[in-house]
């Protein structure tokens, strides 16, 4: 008897566990299809929404969004890959606001964003005294994100001394903060983005083999806003609607039919970002037609892309030609003559026209389709590489012309991966040499002599005046 009751006993534990763990599966379940949902337009189109990302096209929507849902409630490590204005931070929200960490902080930390001489101490804090300028201990991003989700945006500009130490945070799950002996515990879930290629940064030197496998626990890569033509009107009406009430623009009920042409036939290079930079502008010039009640977008869209050009984009890409020395020179000698560089160190002169130098590279670069995008960093590190080079086995002159000690320079060569080519004695760094916008680059600014050439802080500051960027 007592054997029969024992056993009941432990029965009715096992279905009262089973009905609990059940419920809270469906509760699970419940949750993550409140966060998908299925919609409709006030257009008629039908799209898709996980948290604030969007889609209206079905390959996005089969990628991306089931992607998320996949991911979102494990603890697994996250790489979101994609072009600039793709939306890269939607997607890692997403991902937070489906986990089980959803109600915790989600963190933001943009490494391009940050000096890096202060990526340390940000990332990690740091204690008073610790360096000159710490006069109170300061808790860093990984901390301010315990028990939550650090978002780690453009991951792929971290330095290789700021890579290691957050190889060791992912493998040990503890942080030191700069100035500490100790290490600190730590819980948190790491997303990651780029628009960088990690693979190919591995190869060249720039980028840790064992953090890239780390990040690489699992990859959502967004296609970018050409290869979802299905996505360019949903997101047209949104900004629009969106713009329309920030802007008190009452008069206007919508675009023409030509702005959703000319937009489906334009190549978008700067994604969702520009798309809605370019609905902005053309809500706030309608400001003051009060005659016109719907807004032709084809008026703000340079005249560069087809529909023709477009459909050739979605069938196949073409790589990039790989011109010669000899051609590369003589398309410069076609092009009007480079600004001299004028002026005072430092003078403004002078940084206009280092960043009339700079515009013309920029443009013609993404005009040949060198670059979809070229970043402010890029363009410095370009600038290094192209001033040691110069100087050759000099590195103590090309220091001294670039204004900064030795030893961070040693240090830039060693993030960049510039070294001694064996081959040839050359520094170089691997895979360069045939980079036709690294040529490009060096044929731009190869006029220009070694006593007129810019200083690291003059190409620093004729950067934010360069135009495509």
């Amino acid at each position: 008897m007592v054997g029969y009751r024992s056993s009941y006993c432990f029965i009715s534990l096992v279905l009262l566990v089973s009905i609990i763990l059940c419920g809270l599966f469906n509760a699970q379940v419940a949750h993550a299809n409140l966060k998908c949902t299925e919609l409709l337009a006030p257009n008629g189109q039908r799209y898709y929404q996980v948290d604030k990302f969007m889609t209206a096209d079905p390959a996005a929507f089969q990628g991306v969004t089931r992607r998320i849902m996949k991911v979102a409630s494990t603890e697994a490590t996250v790489l979101i890959r994609g072009e600039t204005g793709t939306g890269k931070e939607f997607v890692a929200r997403a991902v937070h606001a489906l986990s089980l960490r959803a109600d915790k902080p989600l963190v933001v930390f943009n490494v391009a964003a940050i000096p890096e001489n202060l990526l340390e101490s940000t990332l990690f804090g740091h204690l008073k005294g610790s360096f000159t300028g710490a006069i109170t201990n300061q808790r860093g991003f990984f901390e301010s994100a315990d028990k939550g989700t650090l978002f780690i945006d453009e991951i792929g500009e971290l330095p290789l001394t700021a890579q290691a130490k957050l190889l060791r945070v992912l493998d040990q799950r503890e942080i030191t903060p700069v100035g500490a002996v100790e290490s600190k515990p730590i819980d948190v879930r790491i997303i990651a983005a780029t628009h960088r290629d990690l693979q190919a940064m591995v190869q060249k030197g720039t980028f840790r083999e064992d953090l890239y496998y780390r990040l690489f626990a699992y990859e959502i890569l967004i296609p970018p806003l050409r290869d979802r033509p299905s996505d360019v009107r949903l997101f047209l009406d949104k900004f629009f609607e969106e713009f329309k009430s920030q802007h008190q623009v009452d008069h206007v009920i919508g675009f023409t039919e030509s702005s959703y042409v000319a937009a489906d036939a334009y190549e978008w290079r700067g994604n969702l970002r520009e798309l809605r930079h370019r609905v902005e502008r053309a809500i706030i010039d309608a400001r003051g037609e009060r005659d016109q009640d719907r807004i032709d977008l084809s008026l703000y869209l340079p005249e560069k892309s087809s529909a023709a050009d477009l459909r050739l984009s979605s069938v196949a890409k073409p790589v990039p030609e790989v011109k010669s020395d000899l051609q590369i020179k003589a398309e410069a000698q076609r092009s009007p003559p480079a600004p001299t560089l004028i002026g005072d160190k430092n003078s403004a002169e002078r940084i206009r026209g280092i960043a009339k130098l700079l515009t013309s590279f920029v443009g013609n670069a993404l005009e040949e389709g060198l670059a979809i995008r070229l970043t402010a960093k890029e363009l410095v590190d370009f600038a290094m590489i192209f001033t040691v080079k110069r100087y050759g086995e000099n590195r103590t002159e090309a220091a001294k012309k670039l204004g900064i000690h030795r030893r961070t320079l040693f240090k830039a060569m060693q993030e960049t991966g510039l070294q001694k080519d064996e081959a040839n004695g050359r520094l170089d760094i691997p895979g360069m040499s045939n980079d036709p916008l690294y040529r490009k680059f060096e044929i731009a600014f190869g006029d220009i002599g070694n006593a007129s050439l810019p200083s690291l802080e003059e190409w620093k500051k004729a950067v934010p005046f360069v135009s495509g960027l």
